[in-house]
């Protein structure tokens, strides 16, 4: 929910001022995130045209030039412009799908602006303020309170790094805000929904986007920086700062792939160093290869400095501290799904000496599963077993081939669970796998394509 307002939720009036260039410029008041509406009365065809702005410069005249990046956009700069062309008489406008970062906004036009309204409309995602502080020294309660507009100002739907320039939802930024946030605001909302769209540009390799959702088409360097350590590791940072807040384990499931692929990402980086960048029992735990944007948070560090230091002390800072979160949060998940394990034997037992073959032979992969997970290796070995006699009996009849791939199938699923290559002499379930339901077949299909794999992978580590 979107919520229009400013302080206890009213618009501000601007006040309209002349600066020393002899320009026209409204006072709103207060620096926000959100629109600009305007009433005003003009003859058909005339235009205004509004620039909205954080500040004045230093001689009280307009500017923008403290949110542009002149070096990076050689194509003007971030415009923050409205521009209205009116119709005979009474104007109403407000615009619909932008927000700008602004305290000021210049008017550029001939129309003659007496009665004329402008009222700023400040735009977030609707938070419950959670925290606050006061203490003796009267800036710093003004910082805490900038603190919760700048926050305001930069939760509209998705966390973003600004209101002005780039308006992205950068991980890097989440990943050092979200603590914070958390503090002052009740931001889960927002956050859990923005990880879907972390979830959805995730690489297939592991990777994470550093944008989401993307805000332009990828540039050359794009692939290269999503390696990056900091920005990448907010998949995990953020889900479990949302996790310890809340004791929801639902936000660690959904987004616990996305986890393990990342920190599987950053550890096959370390992985790369070689004999000649180091040696040691550690090496293959330092973060050597790969492209990174480094700490941004160091005081008096650009950037670009940030960039060119020694990757390997940042990285690999974020491979120990990443890796000892995702091992809290593995417990965690095991804890819960031990659990849900248990509760699973109990009811599955029942359908194991079912009548209907398929139902049984759906009970005994579950039931492998949850013994699994509850570390009894025996269990589902026995359930193995079962299925093999069931299926020998099923091979007896020729007709009954959905019997038949469904106890093939139960045995493949079985099989990879345990790490045991199914029996050479038994027939291929690819052969059977037109026989199957649908949703059935298409796990056979991907199981059939990573199965092997999985096994051998398996045996490599025994």
């Amino acid at each position: 929910e979107l919520v229009l307002g400013l302080g206890r939720r009213l618009p501000l009036a601007g006040k309209l001022l002349r600066t020393p260039n002899g320009e026209t410029v409204l006072d709103f008041g207060q620096n926000m995130a959100g629109y600009v509406e305007m009433k005003l009365t003009a003859h058909a065809g005339q235009k205004l045209r509004l620039l909205c702005g954080e500040t004045l410069d230093e001689n009280g005249n307009f500017t923008q030039e403290n949110f542009q990046d002149r070096n990076r956009h050689k194509e003007g700069g971030t415009a923050q412009l409205l521009e209205l062309v009116c119709k005979e008489g009474e104007n109403h406008y407000k615009p619909s799908f932008t927000i700008m970062g602004f305290r000021y906004a210049k008017v550029e036009t001939d129309i003659d602006l007496t009665g004329a309204a402008f009222t700023a409309r400040a735009v977030y995602s609707e938070m419950p303020v959670t925290g606050s502080f006061a203490c003796g020294n009267a800036d710093v309660n003004q910082l805490v309170k900038n603190s919760v507009w700048s926050q305001k100002g930069n939760f509209c739907d998705i966390p973003t790094d600004c209101p002005t320039r780039e308006r992205a939802g950068w991980t890097g930024d989440m990943g050092v805000f979200i603590e914070t946030g958390l503090t002052l605001m009740d931001c889960y909302p927002v956050v859990e929904k923005w990880l879907a769209e972390c979830r959805l540009n995730q690489y297939p390799d592991g990777r994470m986007a550093n944008i989401a959702p993307p805000t332009s088409r990828p540039g050359y360097m794009t692939p290269m920086l999503c390696m990056s350590a900091g920005w990448g590791d907010a998949a995990i940072l953020v889900p479990y700062a949302l996790y310890k807040r809340t004791g929801d384990r639902k936000i660690l499931a959904d987004n616990y792939e996305m986890m393990q692929k990342w920190y599987a990402f950053l550890l096959g980086r370390a992985q790369q160093t070689t004999e000649e960048q180091q040696t040691g029992a550690y090496a293959q735990y330092t973060v050597l290869n790969g492209l990174d944007y480094g700490e941004w948070c160091e005081p008096g560090i650009t950037p670009m400095q940030a960039m060119m230091n020694p990757r390997k002390s940042v990285g690999t800072a974020y491979l120990a501290y990443s890796g000892r979160l995702l091992a809290e949060i593995a417990q965690a998940e095991a804890y819960f799904f031990s659990a849900q394990a248990e509760a699973c034997v109990k009811i599955v037992e029942k359908y194991l000496n079912s009548e209907d073959v398929i139902l049984r032979m759906s009970a005994d992969m579950l039931y492998t599963f949850a013994n699994l997970t509850l570390g009894d290796a025996m269990a589902a070995q026995m359930a193995r077993e079962d299925v093999h006699i069931c299926l020998k009996k099923a091979l007896e009849d020729e007709n009954d081939l959905e019997t038949q791939a469904s106890c093939l199938f139960a045995l493949y699923v079985i099989s990879v669970l345990i790490h045991i290559p199914p029996e050479k002499e038994m027939p291929l379930l690819s052969d059977y796998l037109r026989y199957l339901p649908e949703g059935q077949r298409l796990f056979a299909m991907n199981l059939l394509a990573h199965g092997a794999y999985l096994n051998q992978e398996y045996a490599k580590g025994q």
